[in-house]
């Protein structure tokens, strides 16, 4: 992650996230690193939803493709959240716009993440 380049709105973001991603026919596998913090994110691409365990917080996950852009949504308890994934051009940026609701209110964030 770009920390310079990223925008958590008021909420306070992590110091790093460091995501390794594979796509497979029926769905991404998004291994995460956040501050430390491992975990693995699968979002099926058919539709369906699969529940993940992020932060200690089980989130019913689903995604499509629409063009370009990866679409994520993540559902639990206490929020909802949409991320909208584009890459640049030649495919060194990764630029994450993510829309999250809560009890809170909402907030918009923007994640850019760098290929290494």
């Amino acid at each position: 992650m770009d920390a310079k380049q990223s925008d958590f709105a008021q909420l306070p973001g992590p110091s790093a996230i460091t995501d390794r991603v594979t796509q497979q026919p029926a769905e991404i596998v998004i291994n995460r690193d956040r501050d430390g913090e491992p975990v693995v994110i699968h979002v099926p691409l058919d539709g369906s939803e699969r529940e993940n365990t992020m932060r200690g917080m089980v989130s019913k996950t689903r995604g499509h493709l629409a063009g370009d852009t990866l679409i994520i949504n993540y559902d639990n308890a206490r929020a909802h959240s949409e991320e909208r994934w584009t890459k640049s051009p030649d495919g060194r940026i990764l630029t994450v716009k993510r829309h999250l609701s809560s009890p809170r209110g909402d907030t918009d964030q923007t994640i850019v993440m760098v290929r290494q």
